[in-house]
């Protein structure tokens, strides 16, 4: 469970509210950011516009930056300071390592605020303003955040259905409790091996590695000059597809080269990623993506290469002037370059039985494009059905996974047609690659469930049973401890300052506050069930030390009080009070197991 904490800001109220022009901007035409709702009834109608406004910039700036806040923050004080000016505390379950970014963007976002409600909505402002929010907050805090275009989708995926998540550092993160815990960075778990991740990043060694199993692999050869490229396209015989050897998403490659003078644009293109150049004879077909979890293939997209969609009416100049417009109004981050009306365009075009000029049927989807790739994005949308594949295709996705010891993999294969058997056809495996796509695209999405099913078989949570009170409470605690181990649970108890482990036996933690020793606890993989025993009101300041408890026992001994409350008129009474609302927060813990079970 994650820590509350709080900070706050000063700020000064606008005299005027420009309502219709920042909805445009926040949630319509401009970012899109999420609207989330809040609890501001007692408040000036405008303060509390400006206040969701405020807030609602702030989760949708750091979402997409890739720092997890699925849950909108609280304003917890709020306090005039003169005329127009207040100062807001806001609380904030803390994002383990993520403090510092989320103290930096709040402000930021407040400026960012104003600027919206001072700018007209236009697109020559949109891209003044993005490129403004990229270079203070996007790049600053997606750097902080560490995290991929997986990350986020497959944490609220997690937050959706009561997995508990922790940031270890990095863009690592451990979900789930004690022996059920898996480790994820991005798509890839704790089972996917270093050394998978070192094969699968040399397109020449994955390929050695496939010809030696009998898979269908790439006949190629290395080069590093212009010179030894255009030998190696005369042995291959063209066309050929040229690439940059150790790198991933279609970067730098090529294909359909066919003559040196394409094959010297080939190589220059190449060399900027790498100095490892492979020149590959090309395989005709159909690039598709089989995403492999687990020795079973989730997903297969069809990654073909960008594309324009006809409205009916354009001709393809227009089309493609409609959509560098389209990005232009995409943020900074999300946005794709323009498609020129260069060479690759135009042959893209030919090949088709078009030109700029044509005006194509509505709804028809126009190459642009050679390759898809980073560099120029992609048309992925195109679900294939798994059970239209040929089983012989799907088995051979999942042996290229486990022959470079890959548990998440995203295997490339190349081939005409998915319902024969690849061993009928020219068929290739060009790559297989590291922490594969997973939430983003249809397909990914709609693996999200099975995914998850796979990665926590038996759940995602251990039992914890919590005991409130003093000798009698830890008493009572050994005593459930060991009936949970004659059951065959390794089970450890554990207070604010003793730990017995499965063996009833001390186990050392150098923690000071239950809190701590809870999150340490919940960590190791040999522990299947865990007990707490409450026995002061370090709740009340530490945060929550879970999210969910099983069973709750209440002995009639009051814990004890580190600190006066200010209400209480005697000792006795200020015990009655925090003990009664520390049962009840627990009480709330086990309502929230029962919804969510």
């Amino acid at each position: 469970m994650h820590r509350c904490f709080r900070f706050s800001v000063e700020f000064n109220l606008p005299h005027t509210l420009s309502l219709e022009l920042i909805n445009q901007w926040v949630y319509e035409s401009g970012f899109k950011w999420g609207r989330d709702s809040y609890a501001f009834e007692r408040l000036d109608p405008r303060l509390a516009a400006y206040l969701s406004y405020w807030l609602d910039i702030y989760k949708g700036v750091l979402l997409e930056s890739g720092v997890p806040m699925f849950q909108a923050p609280m304003i917890r004080k709020l306090e005039a300071r003169g005329l127009e000016r207040y100062c807001m505390t806001i609380e904030i379950r803390e994002l383990d390592g993520f403090e510092p970014a989320l103290r930096y963007a709040l402000p930021l976002c407040g400026e960012l605020l104003i600027t919206l409600n001072q700018t007209n909505f236009s697109l020559e402002n949109f891209v003044k303003v993005g490129e403004w929010v990229h270079e203070k907050l996007y790049g600053p805090l997606k750097k902080a955040s560490f995290s991929g275009v997986s990350t986020i989708p497959i944490l609220r995926y997690a937050y959706q259905h009561s997995i508990p998540f922790k940031h270890l550092g990095k863009g690592i993160y451990r979900l789930g409790y004690g022996h059920l815990a898996q480790t994820l960075s991005k798509s890839a778990t704790q089972a996917d091996s270093f050394l998978g991740g070192s094969i699968s990043e040399s397109k020449q060694l994955s390929a050695q590695l496939f010809r030696a199993l009998g898979f269908p692999a790439a006949q190629h050869q290395v080069i590093s000059t212009v010179d030894e490229a255009k030998q190696a396209a005369k042995d291959l015989g063209f066309p050929v597809v040229v690439k940059p050897e150790n790198s991933n998403r279609s970067e730098g490659v090529s294909i359909d080269i066919d003559s040196e003078l394409s094959l010297e644009t080939a190589y220059t293109l190449a060399k900027k990623f790498s100095d490892k150049i492979l020149v590959e004879k090309q395989c005709a077909g159909i690039t598709y993506r089989f995403f492999v979890f687990q020795d079973e293939v989730l997903y297969v997209n069809a990654n073909k290469p960008r594309v324009v969609v006809a409205d009916g009416q354009s001709s393809i100049e227009k089309l493609l002037e409609q959509d560098a417009l389209a990005q232009k109004l995409t943020v900074p981050w999300k946005r794709k370059p323009a498609i020129p009306k260069d060479s690759e365009t135009q042959v893209c075009l030919q090949e088709q039985g078009l030109s700029l000029e044509s005006v194509p049927e509505l709804g028809s989807l126009i190459q642009v494009r050679k390759v898809a790739s980073t560099q120029w994005g992609s048309h992925n949308s195109h679900n294939v059905e798994l059970c239209s594949i040929h089983p012989e295709n799907l088995k051979l996705a999942v042996r290229a996974a486990q022959s470079v010891h890959l548990t998440t993999a995203g295997v490339d294969i190349i081939c005409e047609d998915l319902t024969q058997p690849w061993f009928e056809q020219e068929c290739l495996i060009p790559e297989v690659n590291f922490s594969p796509m997973l939430g983003v695209s249809p397909a990914s999405i709609l693996a999200l469930p099975r995914y998850f099913a796979k990665l926590f078989p038996n759940g995602a949570r251990i039992s914890i049973e919590v005991f409130i009170g003093q000798s009698q409470a830890w008493e009572m605690a050994q005593q459930r401890q060991l009936e949970k181990l004659q059951q065959g649970e390794s089970c450890y108890l554990t207070s604010h300052n003793k730990t017995l482990n499965s063996q009833q036996q001390n186990e050392y933690l150098p923690f000071e506050t239950l809190h701590q020793r809870a999150q340490a606890l919940l960590s190791w993989q040999q522990v299947t069930a865990l007990i707490l025993v409450i026995q002061n009101d370090e709740m009340l300041r530490e945060g929550k030390p879970v999210d969910q408890v099983s069973r709750l026992s209440i002995t009639d001994e009051w814990i004890e009080c580190a600190q006066p409350y200010a209400v209480a008129s005697s000792k006795d009474e200020h015990k009655s009070h925090t003990h009664t609302k520390i049962v009840e927060l627990y009480k709330q813990l086990v309502e929230n197991a029962v919804t969510q079970a």
